[in-house]
């Protein structure tokens, strides 16, 4: 499969203070050409040119979306326990200390507890950007988190190489 690429544009590129490029991912959901990809990429770092993933590695699954939405607070806690239980497994592989190490555990991210409930099957898309950025992480580099909330659902996002900020 070939890559795809994205573009998102600002309403007024000329106004934009950061200049922008297109983002780039593959058809497939196979973690390991992704992270391959994150590790090619990873020189242009040296350059002050930042791989940023653009996705929602917590979850995204737009029918479990529009029922959160709609639901009572019993469905919505239900949900959350699944979800966390999720995101503490990610969180797990993703922040592995050893690049091999991580490598290893994000490769097998279709097999954490209800990764096809967060990730519907063929739907990994918004995944992937994840894998490609923890394949541009340096050997060694800190991996670093901070966590929101969507539609009662806690999401994380993981990032190497930014100074940390006391809120981003």
């Amino acid at each position: 499969m070939g890559p795809r690429s994205f573009y998102s544009a600002p309403a007024r590129p000329s106004q934009s203070r950061h200049p922008r490029s297109p983002g780039l991912s593959l058809e497939s959901e196979d973690p390991e050409e992704h992270l391959r990809m994150g590790a090619a990429l990873r020189k242009l770092r040296a350059n002050n040119i930042a791989v940023v993933g653009s996705g929602f590695a917590s979850f995204h699954n737009i029918r479990a979306m529009m029922m959160l939405g709609s639901s009572g607070p019993e469905q919505q806690r239900q949900f959350r326990t699944l979800s966390d239980e999720w995101n503490n497994t990610l969180t797990e592989a993703t922040l592995k200390k050893d690049t091999n190490e991580r490598w290893k555990a994000l490769k097998g991210w279709r097999k954490f507890p209800y990764a096809d409930m967060m990730h519907p099957p063929n739907g990994g898309e918004h995944f992937m950007p994840l894998l490609v950025c923890a394949g541009a992480a340096r050997e060694g580099e800190e991996t670093r988190k901070y966590n929101d909330e969507y539609v009662g659902v806690e999401i994380s996002t993981f990032y190497w190489g930014a100074e940390e900020e006391s809120k981003l």
